[in-house]
């Protein structure tokens, strides 16, 4: 007979609940998409009360005489109950973010548990334009304390989906998780895309095929493979998205001179807690609907207090944001001073994913435009000690080519090495590209035709 022993073991672990998900997520929220949580919240939540619309009304009206150029729309998302038009917030609305549902959709199916799907939906909604996971996001997240085994978890639950090569942290892996689902074997071809794609790209099948011992054909055969697989897995969700309507999410007005932060409550429904049901709460209740008074007023709680928190993290990061970048908001200069999210999270005291969160899918008015936040953190650009923003590269080059004789137009790698001569050291094809952005044609299209 086996002998049977109990055994206690000491460990520890880390539960994220939906709630803590759920109020990360409501921080990444913009103004659209948290005025349309808050109302389908007061939809199933009673002890959530509207406050008088009126009010906020006239104080719109109000900052509207000081800052004339304020353009925010008229119809306030914070009417009790209104069925107001999402788009007119800048929101998308859930019934068109197809790609959304059908991500849910299949994670629902797979029937994991509750912190599980929660981390897998979130992850859904990090999702880049082509369907990538962003490496910094995931490092940020496993520093905020989620567990790296359930965050790679998630990852490889989301690659599992349709469609093949969603949640690639890079265009090799997206390749590897497409191959993977192929008829056959594509071995050799798996391993040029993960470890030869640069080489690759460059057209040196000579060497790729000296190193995996094989024949330069079949290298030209896989090359004519990997262009047939999709780089961009959620293209075809494209033409599902609605039209991008943008709703500030905050404002920058010059106003009793000097620079002060707004951030938009006048599109987001201003609510309290119900005294009637607290009081009620009180009151001799039978088992039943005493819990769900309680669990509705904590709802409601912790829903203002997520609000307050998103509000005052939000404004502390645009209060940093304006001393940083002062001489743009006040006119005085057009190019935007480098600058690393990681330098506001210092300055206001948050984690670096917190502030990540912040800023993604807002945007910023003010009296020079309306500009997504992540315009106005720039990384570092070329390889010298002094930083330039990608902004001010752009500036600097647009003025090298109006200065130019037009009979004698500067080449791409002329260009690169004026601006070296000015501190700038960026690969030629990086000039070919900004100048593209800025326009420009090249040197031999400008020059005037004989």
């Amino acid at each position: 007979m086996q002998n049977v022993e109990q055994m206690l073991h000491l460990s520890q672990a880390l539960h994220l609940s939906p709630s803590i998900l759920q109020s990360m997520k409501l921080l990444q929220m913009n103004t659209g998409q948290l005025a349309e949580y808050i109302n389908d919240s007061a939809l199933e939540n009673p002890t959530i009360e509207f406050d008088d619309f009126n009010i906020q009304e006239q104080r719109y009206k109000e900052l509207v005489s000081k800052v004339p150029w304020l353009n925010v729309s008229t119809k306030k998302a914070n009417e009790p109950h209104s069925h107001y038009d999402v788009a007119t917030l800048g929101g998308a609305t859930t019934t068109l973010d197809t790609l959304s549902v059908f991500l849910r959709d299949q994670l629902a199916r797979l029937h994991l548990s509750a912190p599980m799907e929660a981390l897998c939906n979130y992850l859904s909604e990090m999702l880049d334009e082509r369907g990538y996971l962003n490496v910094d996001d995931l490092k940020n997240l496993e520093q905020s304390g989620i567990p790296s085994d359930m965050l790679t978890q998630a990852v490889q639950t989301l690659q599992s989906l349709e469609p093949a090569g969603l949640a690639a942290r890079s265009l090799s892996e997206c390749l590897h998780l497409q191959l993977c689902r192929l008829k056959g074997d594509h071995a050799l071809a798996d391993i040029v895309a993960t470890e030869y794609l640069e080489p690759l790209s460059k057209g040196h099948y000579h060497v790729i095929a000296q190193q995996l011992n094989v024949r330069e054909e079949e290298i030209e055969r896989i090359r004519k493979q990997l262009q047939e697989l999709n780089y961009n897995p959620i293209q075809e969700f494209d033409h599902a998205e609605p039209t991008p309507y943008v709703s500030p999410d905050a404002f920058i007005a010059e106003m009793d001179g000097s620079l002060q932060v707004l951030v938009n409550e006048w599109d987001l429904p201003s609510f309290h807690l119900s005294k009637t049901y607290v009081d009620l709460l009180g009151q001799p209740l039978d088992g039943e609907t005493e819990h769900y008074l309680r669990e509705k007023i904590q709802h409601t709680q912790w829903l203002l207090q997520c609000v307050s928190r998103r509000r005052n993290t939000l404004e502390a990061c645009l209060l940093a944001l304006v001393s940083w970048q002062k001489d743009f908001f006040l006119s005085q200069s057009t190019i935007i001073r480098p600058l690393y999210q990681w330098q506001i999270a210092e300055r206001i005291r948050v984690h670096p994913s917190t502030l990540s969160r912040t800023i993604r899918n807002k945007y910023l008015q003010c009296q020079q435009g309306t500009f997504p936040l992540s315009f106005f953190f720039s990384n570092k650009i070329g390889c010298t000690p002094e930083v330039f923003s990608e902004m001010e590269i752009k500036a600097r080059l647009a003025q090298l080519i109006s200065k130019e004789d037009p009979r004698i137009p500067f080449s791409d790698e002329k260009l690169r090495k004026d601006l070296e001569g000015q501190g700038i050291s960026i690969a030629r094809r990086t000039v070919t590209k900004y100048r593209n952005d800025l326009g420009f044609l090249s040197s031999y299209l400008r020059k005037p035709k004989l």
